[in-house]
């Protein structure tokens, strides 16, 4: 709280428009994947500074959803997803792709090389996809499927039938609907658990 009330100060005296976290792993304000951790994390920046950016980290074992609450995701108006690739010059190749984007248009990935000296990067500059065999931007993630089926047929649904709609194996759709925050137990029918979206993704809009 010290710490937010000093960078609020800071923005305001000295006209401060773009604040930086990263990352909010580091944000101290408790576990990433408590909603009320996230809740507060996006109500903090959101009261020091108009406009800001959060870096954050995947997890483990899926590289390509935001590690935490739901509520993260939920509480952004972009989200840019970042890949990277070294290629045998030891250049770095970096692609940054929009993968959430309220009230603008998903613009085209872009792509850029970063080169590097003894001392840290030397020089930055525009890249196309060829120039980095391999980098490619990201097919969607299971978990991201999901979400988004759920969010297309607005209803509640059991993991069986949601398996079949997206073609995906029924035990790997069980267990994410069982163990991933975006999702909540809604009812049973008989034998089969429906599953929905926690309210926060529930109004999302998926361009």
């Amino acid at each position: 709280l010290e710490i937010k009330e000093w960078a609020k100060r800071t923005v305001k005296n000295r006209g401060v428009e773009v604040v930086i976290l990263d990352s909010i792993s580091r944000s101290g304000l408790g576990s990433l994947i408590e909603d009320t951790t996230a809740n507060r994390v996006i109500d903090t920046l959101n009261s020091i500074c108009e406009t800001w950016m959060a870096i954050g980290h995947t997890a483990k074992h899926n590289e390509e959803t935001l590690y935490g609450s739901v509520h993260f995701t939920a509480g952004e108006d972009i989200g840019v997803r970042l890949h990277s690739i070294e290629r045998e010059d030891g250049i770095l190749g970096a692609s940054l792709e929009i993968v959430k984007a309220n009230d603008i248009p998903r613009f085209s990935p872009s792509f850029f090389a970063l080169e590097w000296n003894p001392e840290g990067i030397s020089k930055i500059s525009k890249a196309k996809r060829e120039d980095f065999p391999g980098i490619g931007i990201s097919k969607p993630s299971l978990v991201e499927e999901m979400r988004d089926y759920l969010q297309e047929i607005n209803q509640p649904i059991s993991a069986t039938d949601c398996a079949k709609a997206l073609d995906r194996p029924r035990s790997k759709v069980a267990e994410l609907f069982s163990n991933h925050p975006w999702f909540v137990r809604v009812k049973q029918e008989g034998r089969n658990v429906l599953y929905g979206l926690k309210s926060a993704l529930r109004n999302e809009v998926v361009s």
